[in-house]
């Protein structure tokens, strides 16, 4: 599929099955709201405000693109809802929309006390090839899993990020699997 075509899909889709909202994930999938049929409701799930990624991209020298504060609130207000993660993030948008437009769905991360074993031999890291996930991985890799070089434990890591890494024989116990359909 071409994004014209998957546009054309997605209409397809969406008028022979009813759907009372339809969510779009991040904020550069909106080119498909004009295949939403008018009776269903419009979702922005953001996970993070493009622009201040952007601006964080740029100041850490990643691939980016320039795009404003004025661009991201002119593409929400074309949404019903507004799905922020973030509380700093959910009052600048509300102030701006509307609280009526915006919710915050924060993530709700209850971690039970567990007893820690005593030694550790594994290590997982599941990512995508996302930009900083890329990077704090290299990082990682290069400036921290040295001073486990003596020890017998293991860094297996899944997952797309591992398509940056062309060199794996280049880090001792560290085993790239890439990506699985199920762990």
């Amino acid at each position: 599929f071409g994004l014209a075509n998957f546009a054309d899909f997605i209409k397809y889709y969406l008028t022979k099955n009813k759907f009372d909202i339809c969510i779009i994930e991040y904020i550069e999938l909106s080119f498909l709201l004009d295949s939403i049929p008018k009776t269903t409701k419009k979702y922005l799930d953001t996970h993070d405000l493009k622009n201040n990624r952007e601006k964080e991209f740029k100041k850490y020298g990643l691939p980016h693109e320039k795009f404003t504060w004025e661009e991201e609130i002119n593409i929400f207000k074309q949404y019903d809802k507004i799905l922020l993660i973030q509380k700093n993030e959910y009052k600048k948008v509300s102030k701006v929309i509307g609280k009526d437009k915006t919710l915050l769905i924060s993530h709700a991360v209850n971690l039970p006390r567990q007893k820690i074993r005593k030694k550790v031999t594994n290590i997982g890291f599941i990512a995508s090839s996302y930009p900083p996930n890329i990077e704090g991985l290299f990082w990682f890799l290069n400036n921290v899993w040295p001073s486990f070089r003596n020890c017998d434990i293991q860094l297996t890591i899944y997952g797309s990020v591992c398509n940056y890494f062309s060199r794996f024989d280049k880090y001792k116990n560290v085993c790239f699997k890439g990506l699985f359909n199920d762990l």
